[in-house]
C-alpha cells in the first residue's frame, strides 16, 4: 500500500439521514472526492433515495441504529470491522447522530464530524477527534460549548453548475407577468416560511412556489387561504431537481430565523438568480448586501416585502447575478472546496501521527 505521502486517504463516511439539503451535498462532495480519485466508502440507512446516485462514487453499506444497549454494543463491532476491513485512514460522519457510531481508538484512523447546524450540546461528538463546521459561527458554538478550539475547522460547502431547463411556469399554474419567488427546506418554524408568505401577501404583483414539506403544511396553507392569495402561491413538496424551479423564479428567497449556512443561497446564485435572505447566522456570512444579494431583518415580513419591491423597482438584479456569481467561483467552487477538504484530511493525519 502507498503511504499517505503518495496517495489520498480513504475516507469512511457514516450518514443517517433522510432527504433534504445536506444530503443533497453529502452526494455532491462524495462525488466530487471521487473525481479527484479518493477512494471512499459509506455506511447509511437502507432504502434512501439518492443511493442510487451515491452508489456511482462509493461502495455502500447499510445498517439500522437502534440506541437499545445491546444492538448498539454489535452494532459498533460492526462498524469497527468495516473501517478495518476498508483500511479506512478518515472515518467521517455526519451530523451528531452519526458522530454516536464512530470508532474509538482505532490505531491510524482520524475521526471527524461535519456538522451543518449548531449542536446543542458536546456530548454526542465526542467519539471523534475533529470537528469541521461549514461556517465559522458552527466553529464557534462548538468552542463555547467546551470544544478545543484547535479541533475545529471550517470548510464551506459548495455547489454544482447548473445545466437544467427551467420548468413551465404554466405547468405549476404560475403566469409568466407574475414576478415570481422561489423558496425550499423543510416546513418549520426556524425556516421563517410563515414570514416570506406575509411578505408575498402584500405584494400581490408576486407569486410564490415553495418547495419542501413538513409539520407545518396545514398552517400554511390555512394562512393562505384566510388571507385570500391562494392563486399566488403553489406548494410542489420536495423535488430532487430543486434547479428547474429556481432557474424559472425571479428571484429565490432564503426567510430562515436560525440558518447556520443556508445552501440555497449557492443554489440561487449557481442558477444565476437574485437572492434575497434574511439576516440569520449563514446569509449574512455569504452575502454582501447590495453587493451579491439582498438582507433583511429576519423574522420581519414587512422588511422582506420591502426588499422584495427593492429589487423589483430599485436594484439592478443583473449586477446582483453578476457579482454573486463572481462570490460563488472564489469562494465556493468544487475545486476550491475539495483542496480545502484534502487539506484539513492531511493535517490531520499529520497530527495523528506524531
Amino acid at each position: 500500500m502507498k503511504s499517505m505521502v503518495d496517495r489520498h486517504p480513504r475516507i469512511f463516511h457514516i450518514h443517517l439521514g433522510d432527504k433534504g439539503g445536506a444530503e443533497n451535498f453529502f452526494v455532491r462532495l462524495v462525488q466530487a472526492f471521487h473525481e479527484a480519485g479518493v477512494e471512499q466508502m459509506a455506511l447509511t440507512r437502507p432504502n434512501r433515495v439518492w443511493h442510487t446516485q451515491l452508489s456511482q462514487s462509493c461502495a455502500i453499506e447499510t445498517g439500522r441504529f437502534s440506541s437499545s444497549h445491546i444492538k448498539k454494543f454489535f452494532g459498533h463491532r460492526r462498524v469497527r470491522s468495516m473501517v478495518r476491513r476498508f483500511e479506512a485512514d478518515i472515518v467521517m460522519a455526519w451530523m451528531a447522530p452519526a458522530a454516536r457510531w464512530v470508532p474509538s481508538a482505532l490505531p491510524n484512523v482520524a475521526t471527524l464530524v461535519r456538522l451543518g447546524d449548531f449542536p446543542d450540546r458536546m456530548e454526542p461528538l465526542y467519539r471523534c477527534q475533529n470537528i469541521v463546521g461549514n461556517t465559522p459561527e458552527i466553529i464557534d458554538r462548538c468552542v463555547a460549548l467546551g470544544w478545543p478550539k484547535a479541533n475545529g475547522h471550517v470548510v464551506s460547502n459548495f455547489v454544482d453548475p447548473v445545466d437544467v431547463t427551467a420548468i413551465d411556469r404554466g405547468a405549476i399554474g404560475v403566469t409568466d407577468d407574475s414576478f415570481l419567488i422561489v423558496a425550499l427546506g423543510r416546513f418549520v418554524e426556524r425556516k421563517g416560511f410563515i414570514h416570506l408568505l406575509e411578505a408575498i401577501r402584500q405584494r400581490p404583483e408576486t407569486s410564490l412556489c415553495l418547495l419542501g414539506d413538513g409539520p407545518l403544511r396545514l398552517q400554511f396553507e390555512a394562512f393562505i387561504a384566510e388571507n385570500g392569495f391562494s392563486d399566488r402561491v403553489v406548494m410542489p413538496g420536495w423535488d430532487q431537481n430543486p434547479q428547474r424551479y429556481i432557474r424559472a423564479a425571479d428571484a429565490l428567497c432564503c426567510p430562515s430565523l436560525e440558518e447556520p449556512l443556508g445552501n440555497v443561497v449557492l443554489e440561487g446564485w449557481a442558477c444565476g438568480i437574485p437572492v434575497i435572505a434574511s439576516d440569520s447566522e449563514g446569509p449574512s456570512w455569504l452575502i454582501q448586501d447590495g453587493v451579491d444579494g439582498l438582507l433583511c431583518k429576519k423574522g420581519d415580513g414587512a422588511a422582506l416585502a420591502d426588499q422584495i419591491h427593492r429589487l423589483q423597482a430599485q436594484v439592478d438584479a443583473a449586477k446582483l447575478v453578476s457579482a454573486a456569481g463572481e462570490t460563488l467561483a472564489k469562494r465556493y467552487s468544487k475545486q476550491t472546496i475539495v483542496e480545502q477538504y484534502l487539506a484539513l484530511f492531511r493535517h490531520i493525519m499529520s497530527q495523528r501521527a506524531v
